[in-house]
């Protein structure tokens, strides 16, 4: 952007402007004043996007698992999470059970074969990661718009760009650490 020296216009869109003050200011700074023309609550009053409904669930580890991650680095307490059977037997499980389409989202392949092989589900199940190729992808995102299905999916792979119009339940079953 600052080399765009002869640009007179400068537009940036985003659908996700972090609360981070750092980010705001970034682009300010590179695109000038932040103009919200619409809300996520506008579109799907509008039914220019589908409604949501987000329930968040938020499991309670014992006092045993809370000591083991108590001194452990962000990425040893990652891989803590991403292992730990219990969870991903729920995880699993959820998906297996939930009414309608579920996409599962995972980080780490292993993590997402895991799951993948915990599902134990009457639906057509799919995986889909970055050595799927792009044919086979598109052929589970049409599959997905008529049936239902689960998608155990990586997000580098099914995040952004990826329209499921019929899809009625999506699981983050990587960690994050957020607002």
């Amino acid at each position: 952007m600052n080399k765009m020296l002869i640009c007179p216009y400068r537009i940036g869109l985003t659908g996700t402007l972090q609360e981070a003050k750092t980010h705001e200011l970034v682009l300010k700074g590179l695109f000038g004043s932040v103009h919200k023309m619409i809300t996520t609550k506008e579109l799907m009053d509008r039914d220019k996007i589908s409604q949501m409904n987000i329930r968040l669930l938020q499991l309670r580890y014992d006092e045993t698992d809370r000591k083991k991650v108590k001194d452990m680095t962000y990425n040893e307490e990652v891989e803590f999470i991403v292992t730990h059977e219990k969870r991903n037997s729920l995880i699993a499980k959820m998906a297996s059970t939930l009414p309608g389409n579920t996409l599962v989202v995972f980080l780490r392949i292993e993590h997402g074969k895991d799951i993948f092989d915990r599902i134990n589900t009457e639906k057509q199940l799919y995986y889909v990661a970055g050595e799927t190729d792009k044919n086979s992808r598109e052929a589970v995102r049409q599959m997905a718009e008529s049936n239902d299905v689960v998608i155990v999916a990586s997000l580098g792979v099914f995040s952004t760009g990826v329209n499921i119009r019929n899809l009625h339940n999506l699981v983050f079953a990587h960690p994050t650490k957020l607002k």
